[in-house]
């Protein structure tokens, strides 16, 4: 039996700086935005491009490199598997 293993892969700048959130049990997340664009071509072969903002909230390992590391505009590329 095969299985189906789903992946993401984003490229885009970094919206406003991380933000840290905190939860009830008294962990913390960071959250933040990332600006992509989606391209593709129309029936009439015209190529258009689409700008989506896509809110993330990496998990908890991911927290201090994302703080650290980040800046406003910075392009970053996030994988997901």
């Amino acid at each position: 039996m095969s299985t189906i293993q789903n992946n993401v892969q984003l490229i885009g700048h970094l919206g406003d700086a991380p933000e840290e959130v905190k939860l009830d049990a008294g962990k913390k997340l960071v959250k933040f935005s990332l600006a992509t664009n989606t391209r593709f071509k129309n029936k009439e072969g015209y190529r258009l491009k689409i700008p989506n903002g896509i809110e993330l909230l990496p998990g908890i390992n991911l927290r201090k490199f994302v703080q650290s590391t980040s800046k406003k505009a910075v392009m970053l590329l996030v994988k997901a598997a």
